[in-house]
């Protein structure tokens, strides 16, 4: 479900937007509304919604300026400009941040879902496909082999209950073994045999795992498959692409579990299996190779000299990045994490948590990261868990940038999902993460307006992450402090 949320000075016309509309009908959770732009983009920087529908001329900070700051924050959120006629032309100046979707007041019903609908069609045009494995049978097994492989399926037990339909207890499977299997030229028999099995069972999917030297194919008996068809079109490809008739050999089990049970010590055999999507064979190393060698340049991050951690954090980022599979990785790390933890003698506070991660370059970077700062670790549990006294270093040391938020540093200097850090930071600092930021900003303004009055307030708006926009930087101020900053400048002048 999208979120969005809904800015206006008026609040009878945020109360009536709001309760117009069945916003869950199309599949849209209005999350807040907002009595000006101040207040909205604090909503911003904590909610990070997909949509925006804002009043155009407000108090404060009005339309523009709210999204010009947005924009900094989060370039894909989407703008819904609610403007009257005369300042519609002024809205226009909007198109160059990207914003194309208006309302002309007065707005009712039907305009304002077909913006929201404009609006929400974009968002989820710009969103990138994740767990795409999930929607895919073939892909949720081959994942869930790799983490069985690895000893981490509990990690992934809640999406993968979640998620698939595939039944692992009671439906029974055929497995049908093929060897001698060259891998390298098995492709092409992967490509036909796909070809005729969509066509004589579309609703039942067929895995392939292969080794260098054989292959097995696995799929669930609804009772309608013909071994001895099977069979012969499995050695008719087998003539026409290896020149030679090959072993088939058939295995029937009464589950899914025990089928795998059987499978694992097979893909446990050999350095390399190979797994097929979409007709390609992707290569998966198993633990006698990519983990040794993860292993092994993990130690020289923790215990080489300069020279050899340098290169060290080279190989793992090149190991890491190479994986196929996010859960593969995951399931790496989480070993590399566990030893590391065990050996360093590491508190719960300084865990790696690999399944927290959702993209394959960001967990090899972050985790290479912690990697090359553990030991300047404290071995103590801190005020707050490492990641989030990360985000407070970061903001306290970056605090000028205007384009600070929860969400660029979750996802660029944490590498995060940024919702669990958000909880999390609540949780721990006991406020919202623009709360902090707002206090941070105001008490240094204050430290400067008493230590250094040569400042302008364009200047200290600046130093504080407000911009060059002295009015905004006093309308923050003044909501935080119930003073404006002249008036708090001039107040402890008198106290001198």
């Amino acid at each position: 479900m999208l979120k969005l949320i809904i800015v206006d000075d008026e609040p009878m016309v945020c109360e009536s937007m709001r309760s117009m509309i069945d916003w869950s009908a199309i599949g849209i959770e209005v999350i807040a509304t907002c009595s000006n732009g101040i207040d909205a983009l604090d909503v911003i920087i904590d909610e990070h919604p997909d949509i925006v529908m804002s009043d155009i001329k407000m108090p404060v900070m009005d339309g523009i300026d709210l999204l010009k700051h947005a924009k900094q924050i989060n370039p894909k959120v989407e703008f819904i400009f609610i403007t009257g006629f005369a300042e519609f032309e002024y809205a226009r100046t909007a198109m160059r941040y990207g914003v194309h979707h208006y309302l002309i007041k007065p707005c009712g019903e039907k305009e304002i879902l077909e913006a929201v609908s404009a609006a929400a069609k974009s968002v989820h045009a710009s969103k990138e496909a994740f767990d795409v494995a999930f929607s895919n049978p073939e892909f949720a097994m081959q994942n869930h082999l790799v983490a069985k492989y690895f000893g981490y399926e509990n990690i992934f037990k809640d999406r993968w209950a979640e998620q698939t339909t595939i039944e692992q207890e009671k439906t029974p499977y055929i497995s049908v073994e093929l060897f001698p299997f060259p891998a390298e030229k098995g492709t092409d028999l992967v490509k036909a045999l796909r070809h005729d099995w969509v066509k004589a069972y579309p609703q039942i999917p067929l895995h392939i795992v292969s080794t260098h030297t054989s292959a097995r194919v696995f799929f669930e008996d609804n009772g309608e498959f013909s071994t001895d068809t099977f069979e012969k079109s499995v050695r008719n490809y087998m003539m026409r692409y290896f020149g030679e008739i090959r072993n088939i050999i058939f295995h029937r089990y009464d589950n899914l579990n025990l089928l795998i049970g059987e499978l694992l010590p097979y893909m446990k055999a050999t350095d390399v299996i190979y797994f097929y999507r979409d007709g390609e064979q992707i290569p998966v190393a198993s633990s006698h190779s990519l983990l040794d060698s993860c292993i092994l340049a993990t130690e020289k991050i923790l215990s080489g000299s300069d020279a050899e951690k340098e290169h060290a954090r080279y190989e793992l980022s090149h190991m890491l990045n190479r994986t196929e599979s996010l859960y593969i990785l995951q399931g790496i790390i989480s070993i590399l994490t566990r030893r590391v933890e065990k050996e360093r003698n590491l508190g719960p506070d300084l865990t790696f948590h690999a399944q927290l991660y959702e993209a394959i370059d960001t967990l090899a970077d972050a985790f290479i990261t912690w990697l090359s700062t553990v030991n300047d670790k404290k071995k103590t549990a801190s005020e707050y868990k490492d990641y989030i006294q990360t985000a407070i270093s970061y903001v306290e040391e970056h605090i000028s940038d205007s384009s600070l938020s929860l969400k660029w540093i979750s996802e660029n200097i944490l590498f995060m999902n940024v919702d669990y850090v958000s909880k999390q930071f609540l949780k721990q600092t006991g406020m919202k993460f623009s709360q902090y930021l707002n206090k941070l900003r105001i008490d240094k303004a204050k430290l400067m307006l008493i230590n250094t009055p040569e400042m302008t307030m364009t200047e200290i708006a600046e130093a504080i992450g407000c911009g060059n926009n002295p009015f905004y930087f006093s309308q923050l101020f003044k909501k935080q402090t119930g003073q404006t900053p002249s008036a708090f400048a001039k107040a402890q002048k008198e106290l001198r």
